[in-house]
């Protein structure tokens, strides 16, 4: 878990430095879209081949390959000269994170099922998001340079890489290889596709309301970048802890229940959030988005054969890398002529993501 903690930072180091970057490189807000875009991209990249990998590759291999490569990419992302470098970095870091993800959920949904709680699992990806935005903050309101705590991680995934290389963990699992012609037959079933389809919107909602935060706060709220960083850190410690009680909640009321009324809790706190520029409400809205992807997950899961859950990973995390390309980058369009006005792409995929949870609920 502690490794999912600092693997979750390297995504989240990005949001709060923005503003940071389209000062520093003297680029506009759809300019500075590139990064994100790319690292999503590489993202996308790393799940079309992981889901096959991860079942011809042990699981420690796999994983320190994609340390290394984080490694590499935290170097290039801290001494980046040009927005183009710091763009390629933000490719390498999202094949790197994704394939870190992958490979760690591939492990968990191994375990005992009394013990794959997915609230507490991705909980640990909030904790990123958390402690991420406050250092960020802190270096930023005192001038310090972001490049030393980059280094820093830097050093610090080495030495977990060092560990994990050193030590005979993460155990592997073998099945029968999927064939491509199997694939069809898998992701056509009803509740594989529409889940998958909530995972695209749902991811491109989460990356693109974080990603142009700063803006937001900056340029249509007047906050400082200071507080703007904290209000990020601020959201995502209520959308860790919606996570942590997640499994409990979905024993109670069921995952598809909670998915659609988070979902629909969340799109009535980015409509308030926008009309009444009342930054409560974005706390509100981590504290409703943060269920519906280990909820989601846990109700796919169950439904899904071991054998094939490597394959849907690498496809629902694929997916992911889709829309959080696709409503990061049409945001940041819109985001150059008013801000205020990017956010209601957000709106629209929040409310298609309540409808499609109702059809999958009444599907079974």
């Amino acid at each position: 878990m502690f490794i999912m903690v600092i693997t979750s930072m390297i995504p989240n180091f990005i949001p709060p430095l923005m503003k940071y970057f389209q000062l520093n490189y003297d680029i506009t807000i759809s300019q500075s879209s590139a990064l994100p875009l790319l690292n999503s991209a590489g993202a996308m990249f790393s799940n079309i081949f992981g889901g096959f990998l991860l079942s011809k590759i042990h699981f420690r291999k796999y994983f320190l390959f994609s340390y290394l490569l984080g490694i590499v990419g935290m170097f290039l992302f801290a001494y980046s000269k040009s927005f183009v470098l710091l763009s390629l970095s933000g490719f390498i870091l999202g094949v790197s994170v994704s394939s870190t993800i992958l490979v760690l959920t591939a492990i968990f949904t191994h375990f005992e099922d009394d013990l794959q709680n997915y609230g507490f699992f991705h909980g640990m990806f909030g904790f990123g998001g958390i402690i991420s935005p406050i250092i960020i903050g802190f270096f930023l309101n005192r001038d310090f340079s972001p490049q030393y705590l980059l280094i820093f991680h830097a050093f610090i995934m080495a030495i977990i890489g060092f560990i994990v290389y050193k030590k005979a963990i993460f155990e592997n699992k073998e099945y029968d290889p999927i064939h491509f012609s199997e694939i069809p037959n898998i992701m056509g079933k009803k509740m594989i596709i529409i889940p998958i389809i909530i995972f695209l919107l749902y991811a491109g909602t989460e990356k693109g309301i974080v990603t142009w935060s700063s803006n937001l706060f900056v340029d249509g709220f007047e906050y400082s970048q200071g507080f703007s960083a904290f209000l990020i850190s601020l959201l995502w410690i209520f959308f860790t802890l919606a996570r942590l009680i997640t499994d409990t909640i979905s024993k109670r009321i069921g995952e598809i229940k909670l998915v659609i009324l988070t979902s629909f809790s969340a799109l009535v706190s980015l409509i308030m959030l926008l009309s009444f520029q009342n930054w409560i409400f974005y706390i509100f809205l981590g504290l409703f988005l943060g269920p519906i992807f280990p909820a989601l997950q846990k109700a796919s899961n169950r439904n899904i054969p071991k054998r094939e859950i490597s394959l849907f990973s690498g496809i629902m995390y694929f997916s992911t890398g889709i829309g959080g390309i696709a409503v990061t980058y049409f945001m940041g369009l819109l985001g150059d002529y008013a801000i205020r006005a990017a956010y209601i792409i957000p709106i629209f995929t929040i409310l298609i993501i309540a409808f499609l949870s109702r059809t999958l609920k009444k599907s079974g």
